[in-house]
């Protein structure tokens, strides 16, 4: 059955309405040159209390990075906080980069599920100059991403199971819409307190996400050369090879990996390093890192790792096939627990052979001495 198509966003033109003011400022980016300056140059591209397009007011910093700040916002028109996601002018001024970013919203866009990011609108704001500001708003998430989550607890116990399991249910909404995320990692995954206490997994940041539904274009600038983050790219990110579902596969390998033991597969001197030497080695086996992991784990997380797309899990729900209800580390009984059963099974053993009946170790399908026929 093919997938509904993709509905195009709103997207809001500030200069329409006049709008596009910053803070308690009355001029507009278009007519003050030095506020266009500042928002360049600034660590901090907005502070608290600032106004965006009339809005969005301005609460705190979330996040900064190479692309980008992300902000928490009060949206006045909804009545709710959300996130807002800004992006450097240095990233849009390239001829094709906005129209590029448009198509990634768009691809984001497409799938909804509990599990992904929930994004809200696409904004422009007016600007003289070849590089206009652009502001992405999308669903404001509390909580630790898993990357920071492993810093601090260096890996994951007994809820890795019900993590992953959201993980893959993101992951294959996305394939179902035709979507490869290209850039799934650790932190990119958020875990946020549901009001029942258990952990809700949600996926972020389809920034460099790309469409592989028929007809649509591969030969943009998004589907050529290294893109990706080099710790968790697939190999054909590395070779520049088209990617498919199967590349998405291989980052959750790396996730899984690093919930298990805390260490990634291939770590190099440099990022690039890192990447390339997933073209040369086999990753060691994660339980030879982390002894006594549970074999189910060790072999969704190898075969995962395939450097042949086509030897990976076919589907990402296949990996959960695997896995099955198994932890990270299955439970073994105290020494202290052990000799006390034994102890027990002895006992049973001697009252047998008073009372006539047999008594048979749990491990043994062999009768006991004990049970000599009468």
């Amino acid at each position: 059955m093919q997938p509904p198509p993709c509905l195009p966003g709103p997207v809001a033109d500030a200069a329409a309405s006049g709008a596009g003011r910053l803070g308690a400022e009355t001029q507009t980016l278009r007519s003050e040159p030095r506020l266009r300056r500042q928002v360049e140059t600034s660590i901090e591209r907005f502070r608290p209390g600032d106004i965006l397009l009339r809005r969005f007011r301005v609460q705190q910093l979330l996040a900064r990075g190479g692309m980008g700040e992300v902000y928490d916002v009060q949206d006045s028109a909804l009545g709710t906080r959300v996130a807002l996601k800004t992006l450097r002018a240095s990233v849009l001024c390239h001829a094709s980069a906005l129209a590029q970013f448009r198509r990634e919203v768009l691809l984001a866009r497409r799938v909804t599920h509990p599990n992904v990011c929930r994004l809200f609108e696409f904004f422009i704001s007016p600007d003289d100059g070849p590089c206009p500001l652009v502001f992405l708003t999308m669903e404001l998430l509390e909580g630790p991403t898993l990357s920071e989550y492993l810093a601090r607890e260096g890996k994951v116990g007994d809820e890795a199971l019900p993590l992953v399991r959201q993980m893959v249910a993101a992951l294959s909404a996305a394939h179902r819409e035709g979507v490869v995320h290209r850039d799934f990692k650790s932190s990119n995954v958020m875990l946020v307190r549901a009001s029942d206490g258990t952990r809700r997994v949600v996926v972020t940041d389809f920034g460099l996400a790309c469409g592989i539904r028929p007809g649509e274009a591969r030969d943009g600038p998004a589907h050529r050369g290294m893109v990706g983050s080099p710790l968790y790219m697939a190999p054909e990110q590395v070779r520049g090879a088209p990617v498919t579902p199967a590349t998405d596969v291989y980052a959750l390998g790396i996730v899984l990996y690093e919930m298990a033991t805390g260490t990634f597969p291939f770590v190099g001197d440099s990022p690039v390093e890192s990447a390339l030497k997933r073209l040369e080695q086999a990753p060691e086996a994660p339980s030879r890192r982390r002894p006594g992991l549970s074999a189910r784990w060790d072999a969704a997380i190898l075969r995962c790792l395939q450097l042949n797309p086509s030897r990976r899990f076919a589907n990402v729900e296949d990996v959960l096939a695997v896995l099955g209800d198994a932890p990270v580390v299955p439970r073994t009984p105290k020494r202290g627990l052990r000799r006390f059963a034994k102890g027990l099974w002895l006992a049973a053993a001697v009252a047998g052979s008073v009372s006539g009946f047999c008594a048979v170790p749990p491990d043994k399908g062999a009768p006991s001495p004990s049970c000599s026929a009468r």
